[in-house]
């Protein structure tokens, strides 16, 4: 599933799941960075990191989706959404590296068009390399930018939530879910 697709589903999740609004505003912003880090690598044929893998494939007991994606295909937990987060920050991080990998093949063509006569189709392809070294800079500086977003999106709301969390398991609301979770079972 693309990157994008992914990040609208997380964000009609979230509303469905009654999110608070700092959260909603978060995934907003970090999105629009998102968005930005895939226009910018979008210029590059077989870009890497624009996808996220969400197809079923065969595991143990039968088929089932990959467990890092489970936010967005039903299980609307913290836990499931830091595991979402993960998988879109490799993604980023496969931009990254891809396009330093990029920058770093158009300097090396540009540098070695640079040497010898020079032919107006030598130039021409000199320029186009440099421009292309150019805008894989701006896009590992968009993939940075995201996963710093991102970063500091999961770091606040895991602040937030985590002692949320805990303060129902010392409660004792863990176990009384538990409990009536087992009790509608032996009923069905």
């Amino acid at each position: 599933m693309y990157l994008m697709k992914v990040m609208s589903r997380m964000k009609t999740v979230l509303v469905a799941a009654d999110a608070p609004d700092r959260q909603l505003r978060g995934v907003a912003n970090w999105r629009a960075d998102v968005e930005d880090a895939m226009a910018h690598g979008g210029v590059f044929d077989g870009a890497a990191g624009m996808r996220i893998d969400t197809m079923p494939g065969p595991t143990v007991r039968g088929w089932s989706r990959p467990q890092k994606v489970r936010f967005i295909f039903g299980d609307p937990t913290h836990r499931a959404w830091l595991d979402l987060c993960d998988e879109v920050m490799d993604a980023l991080s496969d931009q990254q590296t891809y396009a330093i990998w990029v920058r770093e093949a158009a300097l090396a063509l540009a540098e070695e068009l640079s040497h010898g006569m020079r032919s107006s189709d030598e130039l021409k392809r000199r320029a186009k390399a440099l421009a292309a070294a150019k805008l894989a800079e701006q896009w590992w500086t968009s993939a940075t930018n995201a996963r710093t977003t991102g970063r500091a999106l999961m770091r606040r709301e895991d602040q937030i939530m985590r002692p949320v969390g805990e303060a129902i398991a010392l409660a004792g609301g863990i176990n009384q879910v538990a409990r009536v979770k087992h009790y509608h079972q032996v009923r069905l």
